[in-house]
Order: structure tokens, then sequence, then C-alpha cells
């Protein structure tokens, strides 16, 4: 079964062109895109291995960050944070969420390999620490 990787941003354009990078690597990986700021919702639906955050949505990423947290099935889901803004407030928020990476758009080239790594990486089993 492929890795989910879930990418959550409010343009439509960003998310298709990184799903596309993504696909591109021939990786067992399927990508779901969330435009609809409901991202623990869209979680539910797809048990995702990785999550991909925009912190500037209209439905802000921070706040969609700290619910995703809170869910007793998705809170230990890992995410990588995007922003288009380098804002030292929200990287230092999203590193508190527990946030594997920030990333500023527009994307290095070396970006979608890594994302597809993480989210291809094995998960420790229930009760060993992370």
């Amino acid at each position: 079964m492929p890795a989910v990787i879930l990418i959550s941003d409010d343009d439509p354009r960003v998310a298709r062109s990184l799903a596309r990078q993504l696909l591109r690597l021939r990786l067992p990986v399927r990508v779901e895109i969330d435009c609809s700021g409901q991202l623990v919702e869209v979680a539910r639906a797809v048990s995702p291995s990785l999550v991909v955050l925009d912190i500037l949505q209209p439905v802000p990423g921070l706040l969609q960050l700290a619910a995703l947290r809170r869910d007793p099935l998705l809170g230990d889901t890992p995410v990588v944070a995007i922003s288009a803004v380098d804002d030292d407030r929200a990287r230092s928020e999203c590193l508190r969420h527990g946030v594997i990476d920030f990333v500023l758009k527009p994307f290095p080239e070396l970006i979608p390999e890594k994302l597809a790594l993480l989210a291809l990486r094995p998960t420790p089993e229930a009760g060993q620490p992370h």
C-alpha cells in the first residue's frame, strides 16, 4: 500500500504543481490535495503518512496544525510546514507544534524527493519513541 501525502494549500495551482512533482518521482506514494481548509476532516478520510501544510491560508495553518495535534488518531502525523513568507514567529510556532521542517515557497528542487522519502519512512510501533 503506498504512503499517502496530504497537501493542504489554499492555492490549487501550488498543490497540483507539488503533487505532479511528487508523482514524477515514481515512488510508491499517493498524493491527496485539500484546498478547503478542513485539514483534520480530510486527514481522517485519507490517513496520511505525511501532511504538507501551507501556513498562510484563509483558515490559518497554525490553527489547523493545532487541531491536527489534538486529534487522537492524527496527533502524531508528521507535518512539513510551507509558506511564501519567512516569518520567524510562524516558524517558531510550527516547530513548537512538532513540524519536522519549515520550507519556503518556491520550493527548492529536492523538496519533492525529500517529502516522498519522509512519507515512506517507517513509523514507530505503538508504544515506541518517535
